[in-house]
This record gives structure tokens, C-alpha cells and sequence, in this order.
């Protein structure tokens, strides 16, 4: 008999009739091949994740900011007026903190009807976004608009990834 076919008879012999003289293992290819596909699934799984996480704290951050919108338009339906800072949404501002004349001061403390902004676990959580910086508010005094920023994921202005709301 030639080598081939002895050869062919031996694989087919060991498959069929299940042989314990036939050679077993993993040879040193299909090892490279399974360390490959399983440091493929380990990347694709890891990059999956951090993508899942960075659209969590993007939705978290966008839903606290529309929170606090509220608060600010509530505060200013009011006291004719966006408030001087964030705070202000929680606690009662002092009358100084207002705009205008000393009476209008007066009158639109007067006005105040907050909290604007609940707290659930009264940790101040509200002032800083999912990344752990705080929110930059921006209001000029008579202005009909403020704006509400998040720097976002780099926790620095510009970038592509700060999240305002007007």
C-alpha cells in the first residue's frame, strides 16, 4: 500500500471505529487561531462596553441638564428673572441676589416658591455631571436666555463632546 492511502486509512479508522492509537492534540496553528479569536472577542467586548458606558453618562448627563432647565424656567416664570447661580434653585436666595431696585429685590424674593430642584439624596449631585464636573452656568444679568454646559467626557471646553442647553 502507498503512504496516502495508508494514511487515509488510519484517520478514517481512528474517526470511525474511535481508536486510542491515533494521534490527538491541537496543533500549533489552530492554537495561534484560538488565541486570536478569543483576543478578538475580549478587544470587541471591552470596546463594546466602554461605548455602552459613555452613552450612559451622555443620556444621565442630558436628562440632570434638562432637569435643571426646568428648575430654571420654573424659578423664572416667578421671579421674572434666571437666578444668579444653580443654588439658588435649592435654597432661597438672599433679596441682593435679585435684579433691580431695592423693592423689586424685595418683590421677587418675595416670589421665590422653590425648592426648584429636588435632591434625592441631598449630596448637591445636581451641580456636577456624570464625569464629576460641575455644570458651568452662565447667565447675564437682564439676559431673557442663560445657558447650562457639561464639559463632557474630557472635562475640558470644546472637544466635540460638551452638551449645552439654552
Amino acid at each position: 500500500m502507498n503512504s496516502k492511502r495508508l494514511k487515509y486509512l488510519n484517520v478514517f479508522t481512528c474517526k470511525r471505529f474511535n481508536v486510542s492509537t491515533c494521534r490527538r492534540g491541537v496543533t500549533f496553528v489552530s492554537a495561534v487561531i484560538l488565541a486570536a479569536v478569543i483576543s478578538l472577542s475580549v478587544w470587541s467586548a471591552l470596546v463594546l462596553s466602554d461605548i455602552i458606558l459613555k452613552s450612559a453618562s451622555v443620556s444621565k448627563t442630558e436628562e440632570e441638564m434638562e432637569m435643571i432647565a426646568r428648575g430654571l424656567l420654573n424659578f423664572y416664570r416667578d421671579s421674572d428673572q434666571f437666578p444668579p447661580n444653580i443654588t439658588a434653585l435649592k435654597s432661597q436666595p438672599d433679596s441682593a441676589d435679585y435684579e433691580g431696585t431695592a423693592s423689586l429685590q424685595s418683590y421677587r424674593q418675595s416670589r421665590w416658591d422653590g425648592p426648584y430642584l429636588q435632591d434625592k439624596y441631598d449630596d448637591d449631585g445636581y451641580a456636577k455631571d456624570a464625569w464629576g464636573t460641575a455644570y458651568v452656568y452662565s447667565y447675564t444679568a437682564g439676559a431673557p436666555t442663560c445657558t447650562i454646559t457639561s464639559y463632557g467626557l474630557n472635562r475640558t471646553s470644546g472637544g466635540g463632546d460638551d452638551i449645552t442647553i439654552t
